[in-house]
This record gives C-alpha cells, structure tokens and sequence, in this order.
C-alpha cells in the first residue's frame, strides 16, 4: 500500500456509491465552480447539481462541500487539482 493512499476496499465501496455524475458534478464543484456554473456546464439544472452534492456528502460521509472534495480526491474518485486539464 502506498503511504497516503485510501485503503482499497474503502475506495471501491465509495466508488461504488457515488454515480458518475455524481463524480462529475463534484469535479465541477472541486475546479472552483459555483452550483449554477456547474449546471450550465452538465446541462442540468441549478437544483440537480444541490441534489447530487448532497447525495455525494452523504455517501462520503462528510458535512460540507469542502470535506467532499477532498475525500474525493483522498478517494482516487476525481483528480487533484494539479491533475486537471487546464481551459
């Protein structure tokens, strides 16, 4: 096992949990954007984006949006920032 790295079944089961789009939406919200950028870009509505965020929280077990990102990436599930494209 690499130092720092989740402990592997607890990365399947959270990659299991959380959708793909949920996955998305969370990479949107990680690079910056807001809930209604987040839509515009996934073609969905402002009031998904809540939705599948607090899915998301609740599947990672965490409280705030901040907490989500960063288990997400602690979790392999989307990338770190420096791993990102830049637009």
């Amino acid at each position: 096992m690499v130092k720092g790295s989740p402990p592997q079944p607890r990365r399947r089961l959270a990659s299991k949990l959380l959708t793909p789009r949920e996955c998305e939406t969370l990479a949107w919200i990680a690079a910056g954007k807001s809930y209604w950028e987040a839509a515009i870009i996934l073609g969905i509505t402002e009031r998904t984006v809540r939705y599948f965020m607090a899915n998301a929280r609740n599947k990672l077990d965490v409280v705030n949006n901040a907490q989500a990102v960063a288990e997400a990436v602690w979790l392999g599930l989307i990338p770190r920032l420096a791993e990102r494209p830049v637009h």
